[in-house]
Formats: C-alpha cells, sequence, structure tokens
C-alpha cells in the first residue's frame, strides 16, 4: 500500500528536512517513528527539500506501507507522539502504488516573512525575519516579475554542479498582519517547478538589497549576468515556509486529496507527469 503525508514543522530544532548522518532532520523523525509503527525500516520520499531552520506547512511525503492502514487517526496519533512535537500531520492520503512525492510534483509554493520595525515581534521568534528599518518591498513588486519565466538562476543559487534552469511561474509581495500584535509583515510568495539550493532566500536578499539600494544591478541584470556575486544576501532561514506541493491534475490522483494543478508547465517525467503530458497533447490535438 502507498500512502502520503502532507506534514507541518517548525524547523527551528531541525538540521533540515532530509536525514543526515548524526543530525536530528524532520525526515530522520518520521523514519524512526514509521520504523516503530510497522516494526520495519521505512523510507519516505519527499516532496522538496528544506534547509536547518526553515519551516514548513505543507510538505508532502510519501512512503510505501508493509500493510494497509485501517486507523488513520490512530495512526497519525501515533505520528505525533512519535515524532513531534515540532511535526505535525495535517492530512492523510491514499495515493497509487507508483506515486512519488518528490519525482511526480510538478510545482512548489514558498513564503517568506519579513517584518520590518523597531517593536520586538515576540511571538514571532524563529518565525520571521526581523529587519529594524523600514522598507518599501511592494515598490519592487513589478520589477522582481523580471525573474519569472523559465530561466538559468546560477545568479541565485550557491555554487553548484546541477544544470540551474527553473520555470518560476510568479513571484507576489504582500502586505498581511500577524493575529497577535497587529504587526504588518511582508509576505513574499514564490511558485515554479523546482528551486536550487537558496534560490529562494537568495531571492528574497535580493529584493532586500534592491530595497536598501544596495544593488547597482536590476533583477533583469543579475539574471542575465549568470553571477553570484552581483545578487544579494542570502536571507536568513527563520522566515521561510514551505507551504504547497502541487501535483498532476489527472484521474489517477483527483481523489487522493493532494494539490493538483491543470495545464501546468511540466519539467522532467515520471509515470504521472507523462500521464499529464499526454492528456495536454490529446487536448490540444483534439481543439
Amino acid at each position: 500500500m502507498k500512502y502520503a503525508l502532507t506534514i507541518a514543522y517548525d524547523g527551528t530544532k531541525f538540521e533540515g528536512m532530509q536525514i543526515q548522518n548524526n543530525e536530528v532532520t524532520v525526515q530522520a523523525k518520521i523514519e524512526e517513528a514509521l520504523k516503530i509503527i510497522f516494526r520495519t525500516p521505512l523510507r519516505i520520499a519527499i516532496a522538496g527539500r528544506t534547509d536547518a531552520g526553515v519551516h514548513a506547512t505543507g510538505q508532502v511525503i510519501s512512503f510505501k506501507s508493509p500493510g494497509e492502514i485501517t486507523n488513520i487517526d490512530r495512526f497519525i496519533n501515533s505520528i505525533h507522539a512519535l515524532a513531534g512535537p515540532d511535526i505535525s500531520v495535517m492530512n492523510f492520503h491514499s495515493v497509487p502504488n507508483n506515486f512519488h512525492a518528490r519525482f511526480d510534483c510538478i510545482a512548489r509554493e514558498y513564503e517568506y516573512l519579513i517584518y520590518c520595525g523597531r517593536k520586538n515581534p515576540i511571538f514571532l521568534e524563529n518565525k520571521v525575519w526581523h529587519l529594524y528599518e523600514e522598507l518599501d518591498l511592494i515598490s519592487l513588486h513589478e520589477e522582481v516579475q523580471q525573474l519569472t519565466g523559465e530561466n538559468d538562476y546560477k545568479a541565485f543559487c550557491k555554487k553548484s554542479n546541477e544544470n540551474t534552469v527553473r520555470y518560476i511561474e510568479y513571484i507576489k509581495i504582500d502586505k498581511i498582519y500577524e493575529p497577535f500584535l497587529n504587526l504588518p509583515l511582508y509576505s513574499i510568495k514564490i511558485r515554479g517547478n523546482a528551486f536550487l539550493h537558496n534560490m529562494v532566500r537568495i531571492i528574497v536578499g535580493t529584493i532586500v538589497d534592491r530595497a536598501k539600494n544596495k544593488l547597482m544591478y536590476s533583477f533583469k541584470e543579475i539574471l542575465e549576468s549568470k553571477d553570484r556575486t552581483k545578487a544579494g544576501r542570502t536571507a536568513p532561514p527563520e522566515g521561510l515556509y514551505f507551504r504547497k506541493a502541487y501535483y498532476p491534475d489527472i484521474p489517477e490522483l483527483r481523489n487522493s486529496g493532494l494539490n493538483l494543478l491543470e495545464n501546468y508547465p511540466v519539467f522532467g517525467s515520471s509515470y504521472y507527469k507523462d500521464l499529464m503530458k499526454n492528456n495536454i497533447r490529446l487536448e490540444n490535438i483534439h481543439k
């Protein structure tokens, strides 16, 4: 049997999502819990890796169970007891046996939260990036759209030997308010097919440095330079949240409860990605 979970976690106490030798990670805690529940080692697949200190409210994992899970509430309570208190199961999904949380994911959405001001955001420690100067990030909303589309994002990632071409659908800069002290926060949401190491945090750091007039280059010029030194700082991890993972809107997944997207650009290949590509191709033929 194959299952998926949508999980949330406070990244403050973890050295990231992905398992590492001799480190406390979200993956390690969940796999330890599953091993106790099923009395056999299980490996999970992850929709998107997150670094140490980064949080999630909509991370998706999948795993192959040695047997059917009939009591879902008891299973979720067991995960909470064994992997908690900093990890929470938000949704339980029954998925087809060939589903893979990472390879079948067609889009990921992140949100970064920033508080600009002198007040102490006492309820948001390790949950936002606190900048003491007042900045106007909204004014950069139009310019930052220069980073959307399919591009080479070499200037916005740590040094990497992998292909640095990615697709960003949107970058949205909004102002919201936290519920405890009613403090204004900047929300920067980014959705794309996949992200390079530190890519979202470097984009956010570049937005902040542009707002501070510390950068002489536009977003387009930085992008086209493919030069990391021309972009801004890497924003700290505590303001970053993995919000959602999205999967192909095809009949095989429509009863899963996962977030699905139709007519979305599909990059790479997997069983369900290929089905979506074929469906789009057939729809175009019949138009």
